[in-house]
């Protein structure tokens, strides 16, 4: 049985490259994060790729979806061995570091 990683806010980015990184290594791939199309895309990209991979929709901002979220994952992969916590929310300015 081959060990599982859930990356919760998985994105095109580090959440793919985390994804990738674990798949090569054995690992099945449980993908999280709001939205459903670019989720589906990337499960179906990492399975051309050899890896076992499920996209699983849930909003991480509405606490009371994580423990049917947590049970559709190990109803699928049985387990989960490693968890990827990287959700993003609407940032939408950064503040720069003040100089000295």
């Amino acid at each position: 049985m081959s060990k599982t990683i859930a990356i919760f806010g998985a994105g095109s980015g580090l959440g793919a490259a985390t994804a990738r990184r674990f798949g090569r290594e054995g690992y099945a791939v449980a993908l999280v994060a709001r939205r459903p199309e670019p989720l589906a895309e990337l499960a179906a990209r990492l399975g051309t790729e050899g890896i076992d991979a499920e996209s699983f929709t849930a909003d991480l901002s509405d606490p009371s979806v994580v423990p049917g979220l947590l049970e559709r994952i190990t109803t699928r992969f049985d387990r989960i061995d490693v968890v990827a916590y990287a959700p993003v929310g609407s940032v939408t300015k950064f503040t720069r570091p003040r100089r000295r």
